[in-house]
């Protein structure tokens, strides 16, 4: 199987390097992980970016799209260009009669919802496959606590909150992508208050929200110019779960009989354990070759980002009547 990456900037091909024992967090690195991958093509307008990446990870770099193509036909494109770049790229590829089995795209699909509409509608009409990277949803121990939610029989004692920074969209919907997955459609939800510190167009909020297996939820923005945040916990009647540290690292606490208080129940001081979030790209990759023989296993096709992408809009809509 071919694989070509569109846009070798670092998520593409430089936040990690072969021998990076911290995780795999490009896709070229998961590419190379993988054995179904046989070859990979590299190509981004900026020449030397692609040649960089090229001797970083080996394969082909591709030079002009439009000859070079017509040699390499690519089983799976990552498109890794800046989020405006996505429909453009997209539409180059279709223009030169190049329909890959599986399109990757970082999300979000873009930064505007008709143009989103637009991007699924052409992949489904041409009958190419997509998988979008909201890594937290590629995160298996995300998996893990969504199989032990499903357990339960009364939601009603679940609930949590998070902290996260970089603007509602491009922060706070990998949060609402999470969420969905784990609890299920929002029922309902408040804006608590807002501010531009990342972008004039995407404001960060805090808000209130309610799913269907989680009655309370809430979400906080931090100024990103202070640092980059995204951290998350779930309660339950049994125990806390805190996942900090970006998400890599996650401290359990059971319920305990108090120490202190005789009679009152507390939560233990836990063990940390580290989470997969290190391996998602990897297992993003992984979903998106197996998903080519029963697409029904995609975890997140453009359709489901799209539907993230329309929560995301109604909430920002709102806030802007305010």
């Amino acid at each position: 199987m071919k694989a070509l990456i569109i846009g070798c900037g670092n998520i593409g091909a430089f936040y990690d390097t072969p021998n990076n024992s911290k995780g795999v967090f490009t896709h070229a690195h998961a590419y190379t992980l993988l054995s179904d991958i046989k070859s990979i093509a590299f190509y981004d307008t900026n020449q030397n970016k692609a040649l960089l990446a090229t001797n970083l990870w080996g394969g082909t770099m591709l030079a002009n799209l439009n000859h070079d193509l017509s040699d390499y036909k690519p089983d799976i494109v990552s498109v890794c260009t800046p989020t405006k770049y996505h429909l453009e790229t997209i539409l180059e590829l279709l223009k030169l009669h190049i329909r890959p089995k599986i399109i990757l795209l970082e999300k979000p699909l873009s930064y505007d919802l008709e143009t989103s509409k637009t991007i699924v509608s052409l992949l489904e009409s041409n009958g190419i496959l997509s998988n979008i990277n909201f890594s937290r949803n590629f995160d298996t121990s995300i998996h893990s606590l969504r199989n032990s939610i499903l357990k339960y029989d009364d939601f009603t004692g679940i609930y949590g909150n998070a902290i996260y920074s970089k603007g509602f969209l491009n922060g706070g919907s990998h949060l609402i992508s999470m969420l969905s997955f784990l609890f299920g459609n929002i029922l309902d939800f408040k804006i608590l208050s807002g501010k531009n510190d990342f972008d004039d167009s995407d404001p960060s909020l805090d808000l209130w929200l309610s799913f269907e297996k989680c009655p309370s939820y809430t979400l906080m923005a931090t100024n990103h110019n202070d640092y980059f945040l995204c951290e998350y916990s779930f309660y339950f009647p049994n125990k806390r779960l805190s996942f900090y540290n970006l998400g890599f690292d996650c401290l359990e606490q059971e319920v305990i009989a108090s120490e202190v208080f005789q009679g009152y129940r507390a939560l233990s001081k836990g063990n940390i354990f580290n989470t997969s979030l290190n391996r998602s790209m990897l297992t993003y990759i992984d979903n998106s070759i197996r998903s080519l023989s029963n697409p029904s296993l995609l975890i997140m096709p453009a359709s489901l980002a799209l539907n993230t992408q329309i929560i995301c809009d109604q909430i920002l809509t709102q806030y802007k009547g305010l």
